[in-house]
């Protein structure tokens, strides 16, 4: 018996050492998978912003105002947030209680390290936003009576000669 007795703790020591291997290959995955973990955790950054027109300020100075907001904070997202791998920034412009977008900035970080422009990068609404925030003044034209009245001389007097004419 003390033969069994033996072989039986080596078995058992042979059970624990393969837990220990599985335990330490476990902790390896654990490890190995933590390293790929940030890659993996990147991440797109998207960020709205609405800007009000103030007073009389033109559709330009709008404009203006939204690619400088929209540089300004794809550069302190890169800057502030190492983990983040694109930036994705959309401006709209508010007048009279109207929401429609200005501009729409969509870039990776090798991209704007590369080329650390807006307009690469950006897609403009400017011919909606003029004509839905209304910037642009209505064409005026010249109204049809004055037209009207230099034609009405003429016609009035063909007009009377015909057998419906009524001048009421």
């Amino acid at each position: 018996m003390k033969r069994l007795q033996p072989q039986t703790n080596f078995r058992r020591c042979r059970a624990i050492g393969g837990l220990k291997h599985l335990a330490l290959g476990f902790c390896c995955l654990l490890g190995s998978l933590s390293a790929i973990a940030p890659a993996t955790l990147a991440e797109t950054q998207q960020l709205s912003f609405t800007l009000n027109t103030v007073g009389n300020q033109s559709f330009d100075d709008l404009m203006q105002q939204a690619e400088s907001l929209a540089r300004n904070t794809i550069e302190q997202t890169f800057a502030n947030n190492p983990e983040t791998t694109a930036v994705a920034v959309s401006v709209l412009g508010e007048r009279n209680g109207q929401e429609v977008p200005l501009l729409l900035t969509n870039v990776s970080r090798v991209s704007w390290q590369q080329q650390p422009r807006l307009q690469p990068w950006t897609k403009y609404f400017s011919r909606p936003s003029i004509t839905l925030l209304g910037f642009l003044e209505p064409q005026t034209t010249q109204p049809a009576t004055a037209t009207a009245s230099f034609v009405s001389q003429t016609a009035r007097s063909r007009l009377e000669d015909t057998p419906g004419f009524r001048d009421d």
